[in-house]
């Protein structure tokens, strides 16, 4: 008891007196020790202090497993990830594996590689993807300028990838993203080509379509924060948030829909739109740097709404009729597009690359699905779906997007190259029909939203083989309706 004592008695001491000059003695005693209540402080303490902690060479003797804990958490201090990004990379190319060190268990295998598709607007962008391009050409040359690079340690080269699969990628500035690119030394690998032009795609061009991707959660020192959002009557709207913990809060009040009823979310780059019913028209406003704008009306009622590319498709649900406009012009003008070819009311729509789909209740138990190409303005008719559209919602995980019906039909939405666009049904969440008004998918979870009256019904949780983490949301207040549910960025102190 007495040695027991004098060890927690030592462990107190190192942990009160740990600064910046003495971290690295306490941290290789930790470890001599196996000392695990020291190390978890040590870390902490590098988290918080991790802008100086990297600019001295002590920081090149951390070890792997010790690492890859500070920087994938949320609680990391850092201005920018930026940082995060080029002190992986001096940890990698500079530092010295000690003979203690922990090595990486696992091989890296080279994946296959990405292409990005779009144009990028900024000028960076554009020579960020001509480097990535020009890179698929000279990753085979990459060999060779591995053998030129031989001081660097192999070990700490194959954590890498996990390194850089751990960091909010999505969120360097495109000057790092295009420095990455010209990196033989990391484009020789193709996973992590494919992460950093995943990365410079979702910049320009994910974004738009609401994806919650893991390297573009914000961390807890941004002043931002990853949020699920919902409307409901006469311009109310709150947030949720699972960081640091799970509550809702609410939102500024849109003044523009104090008298709306009904309410659509669009999801667009890290702000969202919203398309409210009033009394003789509807509005269609924009929540951006914590304030709302108006920023069109339209002279007729139930409008939906979707992001393909640059543009937000507003899609009539009875009269058929389509419009876009690009909403980073605040004065945007309001094109007229191609309508939709049935006189079906349209139930939901969502948006896959550059494809709408819109779905109609056609049968008492049987969803009509049409596919509209945007770059062909071609609507196609898809196969039908088991279950009726209404209550029907869509989300992204990472890259994929799901298609989720009242009886707890999970569809995938999958671009085949032969066949275009095809729904493949991967799961069923639950049995019978479901009251849920929302489904997103946010902090590595799948949310399923209900409202307060339900939650006295609704079962603890609904199983997933696709899907580690579902949590069930019940809405703060009984009041309905509800809108649907997009993902967005809000400043923290304004949630």
């Amino acid at each position: 008891m007495m040695h027991q004592n004098t060890i927690e008695l030592c462990e107190s001491f190192l942990i009160n007196n740990t600064t910046l000059e003495n971290w690295e003695i306490i941290y290789s005693t930790a470890h001599s020790l196996g000392s695990k209540f020291i190390l978890s402080h040590l870390r902490d303490f590098i988290k918080n202090n991790y802008q100086h902690v990297i600019k001295s060479n002590a920081f090149l003797h951390l070890r792997e497993n010790d690492l890859i804990e500070i920087i994938k958490s949320q609680d990391l201090v850092v201005p920018k990830e930026d940082v995060v990004i080029e002190s992986i990379l001096n940890w990698v190319k500079n530092g010295n594996q000690s003979r203690s060190e922990t090595t990486a268990e696992d091989q890296i295998d080279d994946g296959s590689s990405v292409s990005v598709e779009n144009e990028q607007s900024r000028q960076t962008e554009k020579n960020l993807r001509q480097s990535l391009d020009q890179n698929k050409i000279v990753g085979c040359k990459g060999k060779n300028a591995a053998l030129k690079l031989a001081n660097i340690n192999k070990n700490r080269l194959r954590c890498l990838e996990r390194f850089l699969s751990e960091t909010r990628l999505c969120l360097v500035s495109s000057i790092t993203l295009e420095k990455l690119s010209r990196d033989n030394l990391l484009m020789d690998n193709k996973r992590i080509r494919a992460m950093v032009m995943d990365a410079a795609l979702y910049k320009s061009m994910g974004q738009q379509h609401g994806q919650s991707l893991k390297a573009a959660v914000h961390r807890s020192c941004s002043g931002l924060t990853n949020v699920g959002v919902v409307g409901r009557q006469y311009g109310n709207f709150n947030t949720f948030s699972f960081q640091p913990e799970f509550q809702w809060l609410n939102l500024s009040k849109c003044t523009f829909l104090v008298n709306c009823t009904c309410v659509k979310l669009i999801a667009y780059q890290t702000y969202f739109i919203a398309v409210g019913d009033l009394v003789e028209y509807s509005s269609v406003c924009v929540f951006v740097q914590n304030e709302w704008r108006e920023l069109m009306i339209l002279s007729s009622h139930g409008w939906l709404g979707v992001a393909v590319e640059e543009f937000i498709y507003l899609i009539n649900s009875s009269n058929q009729q389509i419009k876009r406009f690009d909403p980073r012009n605040f004065n945007c003008l309001l094109e007229d597009f191609i309508s939709f070819p049935k006189q079906n009311k349209i139930e939901h729509v969502c948006s896959f690359d550059f494809f709408i789909l819109a779905f109609c209740s056609e049968e008492i138990d049987e969803t009509a699905v049409h596919c509209l190409d945007t770059r062909s303005q071609t609507w196609t008719r898809l196969d039908s779906l088991e279950g009726s559209a209404n209550n029907m919602h869509s989300f992204r995980e990472e890259k994929q997007l799901y298609i989720l019906q009242a009886n707890g039909n999970l569809w995938e939405i999958n671009i085949e190259e032969m066949n275009g666009v095809h729904l493949k049904l991967v799961e069923v969440l639950w049995q019978g029909t479901s009251k849920v008004f929302g489904v997103i998918y946010i902090d590595e979870r799948l949310c399923l939203c209900f409202s307060k009256e339900s939650e006295n019904d609704v079962a603890s949780s609904s199983t997933s083989k696709l899907f580690a983490k579902i949590s069930n949301v019940f809405s703060p207040t009984q009041f309905l309706p509800w809108s649907n549910i997009v993902p967005a960025v809000v400043k923290s102190h304004s949630r």
